[in-house]
């Protein structure tokens, strides 16, 4: 989902414009650097082949489960 999205979406929800302004970008921020901190460290010890095919995994298995709940209304 876009940033501006969820910033919408937030700001809708709390009524308070300076907040999720302030507060998306610095949580996308942290949550990014978590991951290219610990992606970088796993990197080293993984073959990179390995990481391709979990992500690839995760990817189908999460759209199948979107595509599940969009067809029955789950």
């Amino acid at each position: 989902m876009p940033q501006h999205v969820l910033a919408h979406i937030l700001a809708a929800q709390f009524k308070s414009v300076v907040l999720v302004a302030v507060g998306t970008p610095l949580g996308m921020l942290a949550a990014d650097g978590l991951a290219v901190f610990l992606g970088e460290r796993r990197a080293a010890k993984v073959r990179v082949k390995r990481i391709r095919w979990v992500a690839a995994s995760l990817f189908f298995a999460f759209g199948g489960a979107a595509l599940w709940s969009a067809v029955h209304g789950g």
